[in-house]
Formats: structure tokens, C-alpha cells, sequence
């Protein structure tokens, strides 16, 4: 019972690491994106 606990929150704890690093990339390819599209018209 108690390592089943532990497993779901080591579970838990990995899928929320997992989803800040891919929420980081995402952000990154989004802002780079947005200035490519910003810069578009200026140029």
C-alpha cells in the first residue's frame, strides 16, 4: 500500500517536471515566433 503511494507520487512529481521543461521549449518556440512575425512587417 505504502509503495504504491510512492510510486504514484514519484509518478506525479516526474510528470510535473516533465511538463515545466516542455512548457519551457513550448514558450521559447513561441516567443521566438512572435518576434520573427513582429519583425515581419518592419522590414
Amino acid at each position: 500500500m505504502v509503495l504504491a503511494i510512492l510510486a504514484l507520487f514519484g509518478f506525479c512529481i516526474n510528470a510535473i517536471g516533465f511538463n515545466k521543461r516542455l512548457g519551457k521549449r513550448f514558450l521559447k518556440a513561441n516567443r521566438g515566433r512572435r518576434a520573427q512575425l513582429d519583425a515581419e512587417p518592419f522590414r
